[in-house]
């Protein structure tokens, strides 16, 4: 046929696939029609031996007469030793900046929570902003070592968290971007010079906890909490802080829980999405259902988190400062990450099933665990060693089973 405008308005849509359409005077030159509609124009040559076919635009946007000048010009760039296809596949890796990366790893990870979105986005506005405007193509081995030791005089921990971000980005690039015969542009990852190198900033995990002969001090600072400002922060805080403590409970998941996931009549709560996105059913003590109940009462509004900042329209971000009195009243240094590790503590100390403990701590079973998958869970079973854990704590720290909630 004769590629011009009038013969392809009349080709019509194959009822599946594709069919192809070639022109009778320039060799190769060709339109494609799919079974959507959608019309092609494309170029067929054989260019260092292979077989290849270059779309050169569709049919609207362009038109027949600057297609087939198109092919013309693909056919003489192709005579004179000439690659196209490899021309189009460097501008493309000459393009694709950190930024630019960044921002299509975001798009394609559309079930990331909006926290991690933002560690993202600080990451690279932090450790790698010098590097936003860079072609990916341009980030050496070297310069990965470089930027790695030089972020490491400030954090070792967070020069290895952005190192691995950079590791994650190279990992999407490698599958995202491919040439006309499916092999990625970007074959190497430069941030595997520092495994290679074992350059790793070595990072001690974290073992703090409230010892047990601090509970005392610590919880009777906490529940003789007395506002420093007037923004009524401290009822809240010291509510927060031993919610923590009797629950176990991620900082961030408690903070965000509202008031419509707690269910009085059953005892429990249920916190949604959590880190490692498996809803959380949490069973309350008698002295965590108490201390919920004495908040809700206190509380000026019923619907929203149930510990909210100072606005009443947010939840608690910051804590610093009722933390930092409780320090030094009670001479305990502490995180509020600490209290997780005590409640793991506490659990162990009591015998309790390391299955049941993950289940109350949301812990991910091992997935070769056969013995896991053949335990029924129900929330009283959950419950009876909750209890066991929130009678531990006030043991120690002297406080009656049935103490008064401050």
């Amino acid at each position: 046929m004769n590629i011009n405008k009038t013969e392809v308005e009349k080709l019509p849509a194959p009822e599946s696939g594709y069919k192809l359409y070639r022109d009778d005077t320039i060799r190769g030159f060709a339109i494609r029609v799919t079974s959507n509609g959608v019309k092609t124009f494309v170029l067929e040559k054989r260019i260092n031996g292979k077989f290849k076919r270059i779309n050169i635009g569709r049919f609207g946007e362009i038109t027949p007469v600057i297609a087939r000048k198109q092919a013309q010009a693909l056919l003489g760039e192709i005579a004179t030793g000439g690659d196209p296809l490899a021309d189009r596949a460097q501008k493309k890796i000459n393009a694709l900046t950190l930024e630019n990366l960044t921002k299509n790893y975001l798009k394609a990870r559309k079930l990331l929570k909006p926290s991690t979105v933002a560690d993202y986005q600080r990451l690279l506005n932090e450790g790698l902003n010098d590097w936003r405007t860079l072609p990916i193509a341009n980030i050496s081995k070297d310069a990965v070592l470089k930027k790695h030791e030089e972020l490491s005089k400030r954090s070792p921990a967070r020069a290895n968290l952005t190192m691995r971000y950079l590791r994650a980005l190279f990992n999407f690039a490698y599958y995202e971007y491919e040439d006309a015969d499916g092999k990625s542009l970007f074959p190497d990852n430069p941030v595997k010079k520092l495994s290679q190198r074992k350059a790793w900033n070595r990072i001690k995990r974290k073992e703090t906890f409230i010892k047990f002969s601090e509970l005392k001090a610590w919880l009777d600072a906490v529940r003789n909490l007395q506002d420093m400002r007037k923004d009524g922060m401290a009822a809240t805080v010291k509510v927060y802080l031993q919610f923590l403590l009797f629950t176990g409970l991620r900082k961030t998941e408690a903070a965000t829980l509202l008031w419509e996931q707690v269910n009085f009549k059953e005892g429990s709560l249920i916190v949604r999405d959590p880190k490692n996105r498996k809803d959380l059913m949490v069973p309350f003590s008698d002295y965590t259902l108490n201390l919920l109940q004495k908040h809700w009462e206190n509380s000026d509004n019923k619907t929203g988190y149930i510990f909210a900042d100072g606005s009443g329209e947010s939840h608690l971000k910051d804590v610093r400062e009722q933390v930092e009195k409780v320090s030094k009243i009670s001479g305990v240094r502490y995180t509020p990450h600490d209290f997780r590790r005590t409640y793991i503590t506490i659990a162990e100390s009591l015998d309790i099933s390391p299955y049941t403990l993950k289940r109350l701590v949301n812990h991910s079973l091992p997935k070769d665990d056969v013995t896991a998958g053949y335990i029924g869970w129900d929330v009283e079973r959950l419950r009876i060693a909750q209890q066991s854990i929130t009678n531990r704590i006030l043991e120690l720290a002297e406080i009656g089973k049935n103490g008064e909630i401050n």
